[in-house]
C-alpha cells in the first residue's frame, strides 16, 4: 500500500513551528525579505526608465535574492543546528545558483503548461482574454491553471532537496510523489492561493506606500510559511522511504 501524505498534519505543523520558533525565523529571514521588498519597490519606480540589459540584470539579482531567501527557509527546517543563526550573512554560492536554476526550469514548465489551455480558450472565444468582466476571467484562468499546478506539486520536491545539497532530478520528484499528486497540489497550489487571498483581501485601492510595503512584507512571510510547509513535506517523504529501505 502506497504512502498517503498527511496534509492536514503537515500544514498544522508548519504553522506551529513558524510560531514556536518565530524569533529564530525572523532573525534569519527578515533581512532577505526586506531586500526583496526593496528590489520590488525599485523595480516599480524605475522599470519604465531602464533598458533591457539593466532589466535582465535586475531580474537576475531578484532571482538570486529569492533563492537565498528560499534556501535559508528550507535549511532552517531540514538542517540540524540551523537554528543557530545569529544574523543573516548575505553570501551567494553554488547552492543558491543551483536552486535558482531549478526554479527557472520548473516554473518554465509550469508556465508553458498554464499557457496551453489559456491559448486554446482564447482561440475558441476571443472575448475570454479581452473581457471586461475581470472576476470571470480570474476564476476561469484559475481553473485552467489546475493541471499545471498539479505538475508543480509533483515536481516541487526538487526545491528542498537542492537546498540541502542533494543531487536529484525532476523524474525523481515525480516518482516519489506518485499516488500523492492531489495532496501535493493542496500543498503547493491550494494552500499558497489561500494565503495570497488572505493578503489580497487586505488590499485596497489608493493604498499608501506604507500599506503597500506592509502587505508586501506580509506576502513574503506567508511565502516563508509555504516554504516551511514544503520542507516538512519533503521530510515526510524522506522518512517514509528511509523506513522502507
Amino acid at each position: 500500500m502506497s504512502y498517503k501524505l498527511r496534509v492536514g498534519e503537515i500544514v498544522a505543523n508548519s504553522l506551529y513551528i513558524a510560531w514556536n520558533k518565530k524569533e529564530v525565523f525572523l532573525k534569519a529571514i527578515s533581512f532577505p525579505i526586506l531586500f526583496l521588498v526593496l528590489i520590488g519597490a525599485l523595480w516599480n519606480v524605475y522599470s519604465e526608465n531602464i533598458g533591457i540589459y539593466i532589466g535582465f540584470l535586475a531580474f537576475f539579482v531578484y532571482g538570486v535574492s529569492f533563492s537565498l531567501f528560499a534556501v535559508t527557509c528550507h535549511r532552517l527546517i531540514l538542517v540540524r543546528n540551523s537554528d543557530t543563526y545569529r544574523g543573516f550573512n548575505f553570501r551567494v554560492g553554488i547552492r543558491e545558483l543551483k536552486f535558482l536554476g531549478m526554479v527557472i526550469l520548473v516554473y518554465g514548465i509550469v508556465q508553458f503548461l498554464e499557457g496551453i489551455p489559456i491559448t486554446i480558450a482564447v482561440n475558441i472565444n476571443d472575448s475570454f482574454y479581452f473581457t471586461d468582466e475581470e472576476d470571470r476571467y480570474y476564476w476561469i484562468s484559475l481553473l485552467l491553471s489546475v493541471p499545471a499546478l498539479y505538475v508543480l506539486g509533483r515536481l516541487s520536491l526538487v526545491f528542498p532537496a537542492t537546498a540541502i545539497d542533494r543531487k536529484v532530478s525532476l523524474k525523481w520528484s515525480w516518482v516519489v510523489t506518485r499516488g500523492n499528486g492531489w495532496r501535493m497540489f493542496i500543498i503547493v497550489g491550494l494552500f499558497p492561493w489561500l494565503l495570497t487571498l488572505a493578503v489580497w483581501l487586505l488590499w485596497r485601492e489608493n493604498a499608501t506606500v506604507l500599506e503597500k510595503t506592509t502587505l508586501s512584507i506580509a506576502s513574503y512571510f506567508g511565502l516563508a510559511i509555504e516554504v516551511f510547509l514544503l520542507s516538512l513535506t519533503y521530510r515526510e517523504f524522506e522518512s517514509y522511504h528511509s523506513g522502507e529501505s
